[in-house]
């Protein structure tokens, strides 16, 4: 029986690469990785590094805070021309609320991918690197946020004082502000006696979160890992340390168009958040 007709086209290693280089290549859209810091203070301007890929050539830049003012941020050499950051001042009102936002990056080529950004009115400092052990804790001076990253197999220490009978709040902010961490923190004496735990919170996922008053005055420790003690890059926080109610939910957790309903907070310190109309 005859057999159809084939036909073998055999095409070189150069006329391929050739033919590959012919090729036009889509230009990458940006990308944004990490910000630092990871908050802006109400009624401040302030200087956000976006890190990230493809950045070249920004054009813009969006948050997502009502009335908020984004501009090139000036006198930075080679802002906007560089492909792994850009800078841009973010200046939000006095009036906007503590809470967590987003930020996109605009270039010719695209727009960025959504990278949560926090309004908070604490004060903050960058992780030193160098606060592995007890011995070496980052010192605070209270009330303080820490930008920091933990590292794999690594702890982060911070210490600072108390009175007697002061009340402190610690909470560290990592999956909620779209971090790989899964943080856990351990409040310690000056001994390394362990005065309280917190891994994962209710209302907060696995975030963590506790408060705490202290019978005697003195120097305590704060001590931050991974749960699974994993690290790198992609496992950032936000440390915030001060006295500040810890609020789970409000409640009710939604409200019909066109009214103003009464919230009312719910958690541990819902007795110290009075309830407001929206």
């Amino acid at each position: 029986m005859p057999q159809p007709n084939r036909c073998v086209i055999t095409i070189g290693p150069l006329l391929l690469a050739a033919f590959a280089w012919s090729v036009p290549v889509a230009a990458q859209p940006p990308s944004v990785a990490h910000l630092s810091p990871s908050a802006v203070v109400p009624g401040q301007s302030t200087d956000v590094t976006c890190h990230g890929a493809n950045l070249a050539g920004a054009t813009a830049a969006w948050v997502g805070v009502p009335a908020a003012q984004v501009e090139l941020a000036a006198g930075i050499e080679g802002n906007g021309t560089q492909a792994d950051r850009v800078v841009y001042r973010v200046t939000v009102p006095a009036e906007a609320a503590v809470g967590v936002y987003g930020l996109r990056v605009a270039t010719g080529q695209g727009v960025s991918n959504l990278r949560l950004l926090m309004v908070d009115d604490l004060p903050t400092v960058e992780d030193g690197g160098a606060n592995k052990t007890r011995e070496t804790a980052q010192a605070l001076s209270l009330p303080v946020a820490v930008d920091g990253t933990c590292e794999a197999e690594s702890y982060d220490y911070y210490r600072f004082t108390a009175v007697a009978g002061q009340r402190v709040s610690i909470e560290v902010w990592g999956r909620r502000l779209g971090s790989a961490l899964d943080p856990v923190i351990r409040l310690l004496d000056a001994s390394g006696r362990e005065l309280a735990y917190s891994d994962d919170e209710p209302g907060i996922g696995v975030d963590c979160r506790l408060s705490y008053q202290f019978e005697a005055a003195g120097e305590y420790l704060l001590e931050l890992r991974d749960i699974r003690y994993q690290g790198g890059a992609a496992h950032r926080y936000r440390l915030r340390v001060g006295d500040f109610p810890l609020v789970h939910a409000v409640f009710p957790l939604a409200g019909a168009a066109g009214t103003s309903p009464r919230l009312m907070a719910v958690g541990d310190d819902a007795l110290a958040v009075a309830a407001w109309q929206v």
